[in-house]
């Protein structure tokens, strides 16, 4: 079967359909689809029968539609997190972990999402986290002294991964020692985010925060205080 898929801008919920094949003597079996407005999910071109990697995708001019707000994080997976905090008196309101009146889901500067470790990330976008602890919410802001995320950043790419990963080398541990001689030791798995400027909102570029520091400095909020972290105990 072929349906015909129209990328619009409203938003909308998970679609889910099943197709039944039933046969006499075999009897039935049945496949599943869901269809997501938010760009995520595997995509078949053509009569192939395996997925297309995103490089792949892009090859053909293929263009994921998303119309939430783009940073990788399913709308309602931000939703549930931030209600789960909120529900529980660990802040927040339902939808909005930062309480600045607007869903999470449709800030493209702000994310909600469970860090510390990967597998809380992982539980989270497959819908099993039970705990509030690893819940926190990311904000790309325009100044160092700005509480208001800056409607001119888009968040991407948001991935927790463990010190094992190719990226970091397949290490098991990360200290540091710093110029007071202290040893840092990686508590958290390493985060991993993209902030650029949104084409055609007036920005031209990313704003630099610090232009006493070389380069562009973007100011990244995040807020992990249902993790109980004490002050002495965090460092970065």
């Amino acid at each position: 079967m072929r349906f015909t898929i129209r990328n619009d801008g409203t938003k909308e919920g998970p679609e889910s359909l099943r197709l039944i094949a039933t046969d006499d003597v075999l009897g039935s079996v049945f496949g599943s689809c869901v269809i997501r407005d938010d760009g995520s999910g595997s995509v078949w071109l053509g009569d192939g029968v395996t997925p297309k990697s995103d490089s792949e995708l892009s090859a053909t001019g293929f263009k994921r539609d998303d119309d939430f707000d783009q940073d990788g994080i399913e709308p309602n997976v931000e939703e549930i997190l931030a209600t789960m905090s909120a529900s529980t008196g660990k802040g927040g309101k339902d939808g909005d972990l930062n309480a600045d009146g607007i869903q999470d889901a449709d800030q493209n500067s702000v994310s909600t999402f469970a860090w510390i470790k990967s597998s809380y990330f992982d539980d989270a976008l497959a819908g099993n986290l039970t705990q509030v602890k690893p819940i926190v919410y990311l904000a790309a802001e325009a100044s160092s002294s700005s509480a208001k995320a800056d409607l001119e950043y888009q968040l991407s790419g948001i991935k927790v991964k463990t010190l094992t990963a190719p990226e970091f080398g397949g290490t098991s541990a990360i200290k540091i020692t710093n110029s007071l001689t202290d040893t840092v030791v990686n508590a958290w798995d390493p985060l991993l985010f993209h902030i650029s400027a949104i084409s055609g909102s007036g920005s031209s570029g990313l704003h630099d925060c610090d232009a006493l520091r070389a380069g562009t400095q973007v100011t990244a909020y995040i807020d992990v205080s249902r993790a109980n972290v004490s002050v002495t105990d965090l460092n970065a």
